[in-house]
């Protein structure tokens, strides 16, 4: 539900995501711009310097989707932090 409002967005450009899983070519784009947004080179990126934010609205941006508001990314982010490190 957290993200419902992005997937009906984007949902004409299904069949092309598809593709884009098959191929790995969307894995190869997060690789990149995780490495382009981790810049002290720690090996993971955290909220509260906004490398989390800017991490998913730059891979949705270049896999030419609309990309989550800050407060969806928030609540999709806080489903996985489960201590609340901000991490």
């Amino acid at each position: 539900p957290v993200m419902r409002v992005v997937a009906i967005a984007n949902s004409q450009s299904r069949s092309r995501i598809f593709g884009a899983i098959e191929s790995g070519m969307h894995v190869r784009t997060a690789m990149q711009v995780f490495r382009e947004c981790d810049r002290d080179g720690c090996g993971f990126l955290t909220w509260s310097n906004g490398q989390i934010r800017d991490f998913v609205m730059t891979v949705f941006i270049q896999l030419s989707l609309v990309p989550p508001a800050e407060m969806q990314t928030y609540a999709a982010h806080t489903l996985f932090d489960m201590n609340r490190s901000m991490c």
